[in-house]
């Protein structure tokens, strides 16, 4: 099931970046350390600390910065450690250490590092900086700008735990590539609508490729399409594909954009349709980013109705013939150009609804990597 790879996927990262925090670990280090004195105690504390970064602090932006509050070290600013910082906070006050935090500065700075440099190696491993990046001196390059903190120290023996990191390096960016590849086909896949030029959001679309399919007459296929209904089981495999680009996003380590799957009103009615589509939705991230939308035209007091008894996100599109009397605020909204157009109306800010400001279609690539790939 491919909403399944969404959690293998983040498991997989989580074991990932311990891996390289577990090596760093052995290359760079603080005299006296307490908190990370015993190395179980130390993988478990900094695995943890992963999870909350991941979490909460990767894809989102920072809403209380707390990083100076126990400790007020100026390489905070100097190499941008906030987030992590932040993280770390997190982990302290969770387990109720948090007198621990000012009394090891130097030890909270070191395990900033730790997870920043993690990061930063994991960036490398991204399938858009395949062909230009050398591991080699990326990796040594990121030592030496870490031991400019003064109190932070090379191990001796850390040479040989260098070349482990950068085959370890290597390894997952195979992987990645392997990932992205299994995700990616030719002749089955999504194009994306933006339709809002402040938001990361899309509208599905999904396109297929037969090239015998050449052969035939348009006009049947489409006669055959609509006469076999089998538009239900293209709505599912649009959702699977917004799926792996959401996969293909966490890979790329972008903010992750909200996908709408449009459906019509008979799609709702079938069981089969609506356990196919929930499976989907039983990772954290899917559940966040995948919704559905639906026509103002079809958006009955019923069909409304049985979308929160089965618990689905949704947006109801508003097209140009749309007539609304009223605005319902449990209900989310896209206003189309045409609709705000005929109805003359004027939008103040509302969370329940999106205006439509563009109509801009890009394939699953490029909207994964297109800006990587203008600044390469």
């Amino acid at each position: 099931m491919i909403a399944d790879l969404i959690n293998a996927y983040s498991k997989y990262k989580l074991r990932t970046l311990a891996e390289y925090v577990n090596l760093i670990s052995q290359i760079i280090s603080v005299d006296h350390k307490k908190i990370l004195r015993n190395k179980k105690r130390a993988a478990e504390i900094m695995s943890d600390i992963i999870d909350i970064y991941i979490t909460r602090y990767l894809f989102a932006e920072l809403k209380f910065d707390i990083s100076k509050i126990f400790i007020e070290s100026p390489y905070i600013d100097e190499y941008k450690l906030t987030k992590e910082i932040n993280a770390i906070y997190d982990y302290f006050m969770k387990h109720n250490m948090v007198f621990d935090l000012a009394k090891n500065e130097q030890e909270i700075i070191l395990m900033a590092v730790y997870l920043q440099m993690a990061l930063k190696l994991d960036e490398l491993t991204c399938k858009i900086n395949e062909s230009s990046i050398n591991y080699n001196n990326q990796v040594y390059e990121y030592i030496d700008d870490y031991h400019k903190i003064n109190f932070i120290f090379l191990i001796d023996s850390g040479k040989k735990n260098v070349k482990k990191l950068i085959e370890s390096i290597k390894k997952s960016a195979s992987k990645e590539k392997e990932i992205y590849e299994s995700l990616s086909d030719k002749n089955s896949f999504n194009k994306y609508i933006k339709i809002n030029n402040e938001k990361d959001l899309y509208i599905t679309q999904y396109n297929y490729y037969i090239e015998e399919l050449e052969k035939y007459d348009s006009e049947q296929s489409q006669k055959i399409y609509f006469q076999k209904n089998i538009d239900d089981n293209f709505t599912i495999i649009s959702a699977q594909l917004a799926v792996s680009t959401l996969l293909k996003e966490l890979q790329a380590k972008r903010n992750l954009s909200t996908f709408l799957i449009p459906i019509k009103k008979k799609f709702l009615n079938k069981e089969k349709n609506i356990k196919e589509y929930k499976k989907l939705l039983e990772s954290k991230i899917t559940s966040k980013y995948i919704k559905l939308l639906i026509d103002n035209n079809e958006a009955t007091a019923d069909l409304i109705e049985q979308l929160n008894n089965y618990e689905l996100d949704y947006y109801i599109y508003c097209n140009k013939e749309t007539i609304i009397e009223k605005i319902d605020q449990n209900i989310k909204y896209i206003f189309s150009k045409e609709f705000m157009k005929n109805n003359q109306i004027i939008v103040t800010k509302q969370d329940n609804i999106i205006l439509e400001t563009m109509n801009d279609f890009i394939e699953d690539e490029e909207l994964v990597y297109g800006n990587e790939k203008e600044n390469k």
